[in-house]
């Protein structure tokens, strides 16, 4: 089931109090003959860019005095940062020193190391960090040299692994 976006909620919202007011625009009908009458359901719909059946669900709610689905959320606040700016400094300070080592820097040390802090601080989640959250990180920190891991060479990984017996 695909889940609908705020915007199309709140231009639904629009057309269905535009609907219930009935003080939308009106439409003239064939050559001015009568007088004006006004949209319907659907050509309110239209003009607001939302589906009809959305418009119409809450326009049964709006009529039983209902709070519509998107006013009922509460706004969520951020989420709390993974690590304090001390302990991401402290990070950052930590990968400088081992760039300079023969150790190479990948997305996997960084989320290891980073969910480990995490793992043993006193408040806040304690969940592994998200893969969304080192990349934000590293661009972030661009200066930072990152390695993607190489695929070894069969025959080099044939001779590690064709050791004689002893």
């Amino acid at each position: 089931m695909t889940e609908i976006s705020g915007k199309s909620r709140a231009a639904a919202a629009r057309a269905a109090r535009a609907y219930l007011s009935g003080q939308g625009p009106t439409r003239t009908t064939r050559a001015n003959p009568a007088p004006s009458r006004a949209y319907t359901a659907a050509e309110i719909a239209q003009l607001h860019h939302t589906s009809l059946p959305l418009m119409k669900k809450y326009i049964l709610l709006l009529r039983a005095k209902k709070p519509l689905p998107n006013e009922t959320k509460k706004k969520k606040g951020r989420s709390p940062p993974a690590l304090s700016e001390a302990k991401e400094k402290a990070l950052y300070t930590f990968i400088q020193s081992v760039e300079k080592s023969v150790f190479a820097i990948t997305e996997a040390f960084i989320s290891n190391y980073t969910s480990f802090i995490r793992k043993h601080r006193n408040s806040g989640p304690m969940t592994p960090v998200l893969k969304t959250w080192v990349r934000r990180f590293k661009t972030q920190h661009p200066e930072l040299q990152y390695k993607t891991p190489k695929i070894k060479e069969i025959t080099r990984l044939n001779a590690e692994l064709n050791f004689k017996k002893i």
